[in-house]
């Protein structure tokens, strides 16, 4: 799976700013120019010409390869030396999608209609993923582990985050060495802890997940507790669980919210047990203020609880997110 940001883009006018702005010129990764007909086209027939706008693509001799989407059947296409392609197409409506290479971030359109005998022009702008989008600083926050245990089990758990550690407790030196109470208490060095306790400053580029929500204010409380139901918190789990996210989102008024289940977690840390559990259960939650451009990444996905087991481990964390401004603008 690629990691790069997919770009979900407002199909809007061209607009210019004030004098007191200098009258920069907004300028968007996917913008239709123009719309003409074509007196040689029949009626079945339509064309969208697209031109890479970046320097970077206007170098000859040139033959760029990019991946390209239209309706979500993708292809390869070749940019010829001045930076344009073209889709022969019936008329209709189309979705684009094109990827060009791991340095720039992927464009996404919304629906754009063409009209028999037409053909419409369009601008393409690649954001540089090493300008935008691509290191944000964030805050591994607070993922707690919590083991279930039928039995009293002595255990060593090492966690290895993507980034050093900014803090744990109880004191780690390398492993926690422990025993698990089958009430939920942790003990370690002969204290009782209710969890295990970590968290990392790390680096992060927005990706397009398989699940994606907008939660208004007045809904965090319901979602949170449906969504932990379904991933198989029991009840104390879920209120350590709100207690600490639910502000955090309700600050955000409208939160654009994905989480990362189990492997997908490895991008922030991995986790080795000794013994094996039965069964892992990893979930970080990822927030972001609501824009209107995280439309095209909604999808309300449903999740599955494990199976019970005598022997398994929960672990919940998060961070929130900002993304760039995806306008760009010619001084």
């Amino acid at each position: 799976m690629r990691t790069f940001f997919c770009i979900a883009l407002l199909m809007l006018s061209f607009s210019a700013f004030s004098v007191e702005e200098e009258k920069r010129l907004m300028v968007l990764p996917f913008r239709v120019m123009s719309d003409t007909l074509n007196p040689q086209f029949t009626n079945n027939e339509a064309q969208f010409n697209m031109q890479v706008m970046n320097e970077e693509f206007q170098m000859t001799p040139f033959a760029v390869r990019m991946q390209t989407s239209v309706n979500g059947v993708w292809k390869e296409v070749v940019l010829d030396d001045s930076g344009k392609f073209n889709y022969h197409v019936e008329p209709g409506t189309y979705e684009f999608q094109i990827y060009a290479n791991e340095n720039f971030m992927e464009i996404k359109s919304q629906k754009v209609d063409i009209r028999p005998g037409h053909v419409v022009s369009v601008q393409l702008r690649f954001i540089d993923n090493y300008r935008y989008g691509r290191g944000m600083q964030i805050e591994v926050d607070k993922p707690v582990i919590y083991f279930h245990t039928s039995e009293e089990r002595e255990f060593e758990l090492t966690v290895n985050p993507a980034a050093p550690f900014s803090f744990v407790y109880p004191e780690m030196n390398g492993a926690w060495k422990g025993i698990a109470q089958p009430n939920g208490d942790i003990s370690v060095n002969g204290v009782d802890y209710p969890y295990l306790f970590w968290e990392s400053k790390q680096e992060y580029s927005f990706k397009s997940e398989g699940n994606g929500y907008k939660v208004e204010k007045d809904e965090v409380i319901e979602f949170l507790s449906k969504k932990l139901t379904e991933l198989g918190l029991n009840q104390k789990e879920q209120a350590d669980f709100i207690t600490y996210w639910g502000p955090k989102m309700t600050e955000n008024g409208t939160s654009f919210v994905q989480f990362s289940i189990d492997e997908n977690c490895n991008q922030f840390a991995t986790m080795n047990c000794t013994p094996a559990p039965q069964s892992v259960r990893r979930i970080y939650i990822q927030l972001a203020t609501w824009n209107p451009y995280f439309e095209n990444f909604l999808n309300d996905q449903e999740f599955t609880a494990p199976e019970a087991t005598d022997w398994s481990i929960l672990e919940w964390g998060g961070f929130s997110f900002s993304i760039p401004d995806l306008c760009l603008y010619d001084e």
